[in-house]
């Protein structure tokens, strides 16, 4: 029997017919997952280090920047579209999720008369949409994806440590962005005790950050000593953040 001669595509087999593509397919393909992995990567650092971010661009008048990797996902999410277009290989998921989103904006224009705020509405919600239609890309990366968790991982779990023995100058800190008054990282108390956040703009921010990333570490890690360690400092890190300690322990 002959073997199969269709391309293989990022280590796909090659009798599996997603990965059949020709060649200029399978060269847009990868470098959109570059594009497309780059723009996580950046979006996800700038959420880690949004106190810091603002605190130092907003001294330097370029507090704009600290959008930036928004706008960065919804040029990528475009991206995405012509990608899913010129393949012509759309998930369910992706299906569901743009039928989700056209039934949002309809409802959105009805009741506000406008495309300004359900298009504001639809922009902050972008990494949630940019998540599910790039989930392809995601799983192509596999466990490669496993470095960048960890050490974002280890940048929080770092931050919360250090702001719990001493205070950040940007907590607290606030900035004019137009006519509104922005806070760079929240300070807030619970019954007299302070919800830390370190390097990220909230206490709760920082805390998902901790799961999420434990999270995704756990599940990669092969040797089950790291991934103990890993989620066992999230679990003792995440009651610093939350304002309550029984809420976090459950959301553990």
């Amino acid at each position: 029997m002959m073997a199969s001669t269709a391309p293989r595509l990022l280590g796909g087999p090659a009798w599996d017919p997603r990965y059949a593509l020709d060649d200029g397919q399978e060269t847009l393909l990868r470098r959109g997952d570059k594009f497309i992995l780059l723009t996580l990567l950046m979006f996800v650092v700038f959420e880690v280090f949004q106190g810091p971010l603002r605190y130092y661009l907003s001294h330097m008048g370029g507090v704009f920047l600290a959008y930036a990797p928004k706008g960065l996902m919804l040029v990528a999410f475009v991206a995405l579209v012509i990608r899913i277009l010129w393949t012509l290989r759309v998930k369910r998921t992706v299906l569901g999720a743009a039928a989700t989103f056209t039934v949002f904006m309809a409802v959105g224009v009805h009741f506000t008369h406008g495309m300004a705020q359900p298009f504001m509405g639809v922009f902050s919600l972008m990494p949630l949409l940019f998540g599910i239609v790039a989930e392809p890309t995601f799983s192509r990366f596999g466990d490669r994806i496993l470095p960048y968790a960890f050490g974002l991982w280890l940048c929080v779990a770092v931050g919360v440590g250090f702001n719990y023995l001493h205070s950040m100058p940007w907590t607290g800190f606030t900035y004019q962005l137009g006519d509104a008054e922005v806070e760079a990282s929240r300070d807030w108390t619970y019954l007299g005790v302070e919800r830390i956040a370190g390097f990220a703009r909230a206490s709760f921010e920082a805390a998902v950050q901790l799961l999420s990333l434990g999270l995704v570490c756990v599940v990669l890690f092969r040797r089950k000593s790291l991934a103990f360690i890993v989620w066992a400092a999230t679990g003792c890190l995440s009651p610093l953040q939350q304002r309550r300690r029984r809420s976090a322990f459950i959301s553990f």
